[in-house]
Order: structure tokens, then C-alpha cells, then sequence
């Protein structure tokens, strides 16, 4: 598996802090599958955040594959904190705890977080 680079992780925090205000703001609590997942959609973009308070439903299937991957060394544990964010297909994918850990699961390459900049610099946030 390659490297992150920091520079990769340091932009998706910048993401995160960005967005997640909006999201807390705006954003609404959306039922899936038993599942809960704060998530917001803002033109094109769709941004989905989950805690350890969505009550993460799994399948058995689900789970007997996270155990024979995590048994075989393949598999990162789950952070608890996620944001996953699409335009079109999805271009990042941040967890997190409150210890500092953090995984970049995914991060498309390209400007799209400089269009995300752009585009939540219109929306206003209360202080």
C-alpha cells in the first residue's frame, strides 16, 4: 500500500475543518440500514460524517470478512470519526479519533479541494 504523503493528509484536515461546521449547521441526520449519518448535499457535492454515535450496524458477512482481514494483518482497525465527501464519485474518505490517529482511506487526485474551498466560501456559518 503506498504512502500518504503529508501534505495529502494535511489538506484532507483542512477539509474536515472546513466542512464540518457547514455539515453541524446545515446538515441533516439521515437513516440508512440502521445506521445514522449526519449528511449534507450542497450543489454537487454530497458529504456524509459518521461518529461512534451511528450505531454502526453490521452484517454477519460483513464482519466475519473485517475479522479474517484484520486476523491476516490486511485490515486497519476502524477509527471512529469519518468524513467521506463526493462529486460525482467520491474524492476523499478521513478517519479519525481523539487521540490524533487518522487514516486516508481514500483522496482523489486534482483541484477539487480548491473547488471545495471555493464553493463553501458561500455558505455562511453562524459564530
Amino acid at each position: 500500500m503506498p504512502r500518504t504523503s503529508p501534505t495529502r493528509i494535511q489538506r484532507a484536515y483542512l477539509v474536515r475543518d472546513r466542512t464540518l461546521p457547514i455539515m453541524r449547521e446545515r446538515g441533516e441526520i439521515i437513516r440508512f440500514d440502521g445506521n445514522c449519518s449526519l449528511t449534507l448535499r450542497l450543489g454537487d457535492w454530497t458529504f456524509v460524517h459518521r461518529t461512534p454515535f451511528s450505531n454502526l450496524a453490521e452484517t454477519p458477512e460483513a464482519k466475519r470478512h473485517r475479522l479474517i482481514a484484520a486476523a491476516l494483518g490486511m485490515a486497519k482497525p476502524v477509527l471512529p470519526y469519518a468524513l467521506d465527501i463526493w462529486l460525482g464519485g467520491k474524492v476523499m474518505n478521513l478517519e479519525w479519533d481523539h487521540a490524533g490517529s487518522a487514516q486516508l482511506i481514500s483522496f482523489r487526485k486534482g483541484e477539487w479541494d480548491a473547488e471545495l474551498a471555493a464553493a463553501l466560501s458561500s455558505v455562511e456559518v453562524a459564530a
